[in-house]
């Protein structure tokens, strides 16, 4: 019993001292966000087919509200917003960064917003993950390449990290199963970026929708509103650890079963301050401590 106490405090003092390691010279950052694909109990018919957009939506807000995405609460919620996009534009199939912009910020009621930015550089993109908040990205989903679907259409999904190493974003892919903590190059995310365009998708804008919680000042309501909105502060939401592969659903349609989910490493960031990395790298270490030596 001796031993195996020695062996066991040994390897956790190595898996920690290679875990701080790791985290100073990490060159990617990726958020803790719950997925969801397009059809979360498997039927790809309509609407289900073209909620691309609802999901993206759905995915971001379920981050911003510590809200876990079972199959059960994404139907839920990508009714919901569905819901509330037909009351608020009627019912179209294809919504654009003006359309989702406008369905965020004045019809969704929640605690975060959201802003177009125009021709944004892949800098600009990793700051805004480098902030814990996630990027809405419309494309032109025939650059993708996305080796478990092809589509011709208009595409939505969102950018949770990157991977400074492999030069590559992480994404939520709700197109596919396998979505999850999937990874495109910087080059394909900016060549596919374009906004809806009905006559010719590859002229669509250039555009990415930056999103951030909205924090307010205290202010009190009726027992029967609901809920209370407080200023609070963003919880840190990443999580450092060696490696994370995707999810093992099954696929739809003509979705490869052969390839392997490509391995993503969730990775601490490299902050534009100094003090900015030295937070989020402690308040990473402290939430990985608590899951790995919970016993301890």
């Amino acid at each position: 019993m001796q031993i195996t106490a020695k062996s066991k405090t040994r390897k956790q003092a190595v898996g920690f001292a290679v875990f701080v390691l790791f985290g100073f010279f990490a060159s990617g950052m990726a958020l803790k966000m719950e997925f969801s694909s397009q059809a979360p109990e498997g039927n790809w018919s309509e609407p289900w087919y073209n909620d691309c957009e609802e999901v993206s939506i759905a995915m971001v807000d379920s981050f911003y509200n510590n809200r876990t995405l079972t199959s059960a609460v994404a139907k839920k919620e990508i009714l919901r917003i569905l819901d509330i996009k037909e009351k608020a534009f009627g019912p179209i199939l294809e919504e654009d960064a003006e359309k989702i912009v406008d369905l965020v910020n004045n019809f969704l009621n929640s605690n975060w917003k959201a802003r177009i930015v125009e021709n944004p550089t892949i800098e600009q993109i990793k700051e805004q993950i480098n902030n814990n908040n996630p990027v809405i990205l419309p494309v032109d989903g025939r650059k993708l390449n996305n080796r478990y679907y092809t589509t011709t259409h208009y595409h939505v999904f969102v950018i949770s990290g990157y991977d400074d190493d492999k030069k590559a974003f992480v994404t939520q892919d709700p197109g596919t199963y396998r979505g999850k903590n999937y990874q495109y190059s910087y080059a394909v995310i900016e060549s596919a970026m374009h906004d809806y365009n009905s006559e010719d998708l590859s002229k669509g804008r250039k555009v990415a929708i930056f999103t951030s919680r909205e924090i307010k000042k205290a202010e009190s309501t009726d027992a029967g509103d609901g809920e209370v909105k407080k200023a609070d502060e963003s919880e840190v939401k990443t999580a450092l650890v060696l490696s994370d592969i995707g999810s093992d659903d099954s696929i739809k349609g003509n979705e490869s079963e052969i390839n392997v989910l490509p391995a993503v490493s969730e990775k601490s960031a490299e902050y534009g301050g100094l003090a900015k990395r030295i937070w989020g790298y402690w308040a990473n270490l402290i939430e990985w401590i608590k899951k790995t030596y919970r016993g301890f």
